[in-house]
């Protein structure tokens, strides 16, 4: 626990994003493209303080928040759920289970923050980031085995659509 005057900011309630209805799936049937992997994430350990974010950088990004807005490094909530949390399956699958890449994955800029914060994506599947604010962003995409990006998103509507080739993780 932090003391009081560190405290981080906590959500009382995280998402259930496993109850959010998503596009179908379009494509070739297989039996990895109807497993999904649903549960709760419970954090343990030292909570880090979150760092604020200086939206007055920007007035355009001011105007969505009046309350300060943290990083999301670490969001925990009451009852230590932790949100933005990916799970890394590396072994035990039934040998032969293969997963087509899903629907195309989509990150918004929402409010100068990324919605959701953490998307995990398939080599071959596409994913669109969008810019949903009456501002420039500048987008980094930081990659080990696929092309690293840097590029401009100059206006509202702005949509980019990306494919990785190559495995990141596992």
């Amino acid at each position: 626990e932090l003391a009081d005057d560190d405290a981080s900011p906590t959500v009382s309630k995280i998402e259930a994003w496993h109850d959010v209805e998503t596009a179908p799936y379009v494509g070739e049937i297989s039996q990895g493209n109807r497993t999904r992997i649903i549960g709760t994430i419970t954090f343990a350990g030292q909570r880090q303080r979150s760092r604020e974010i200086n939206m007055e950088a920007d007035s355009n990004c001011a105007l969505f928040h009046d309350t300060p807005t943290f990083r999301e490094e670490q969001v925990i909530g009451d009852e230590g759920q932790l949100a933005n949390a990916l799970v890394h399956v590396v072994e035990g699958l039934p040998q032969g289970m293969r997963f087509d890449p899903p629907s195309p994955a989509e990150i918004h800029q929402i409010g100068c923050v990324y919605e959701p914060h953490i998307t995990a994506i398939m080599v071959g599947q596409n994913l669109s980031i969008w810019n949903h604010d009456d501002t420039a962003h500048n987008v980094r995409i930081m990659a080990r085995n696929n092309k690293s990006e840097n590029f401009l998103q100059p206006a509202k509507g702005v949509n980019h659509e990306k494919k990785f080739n190559k495995k990141e993780m596992g």
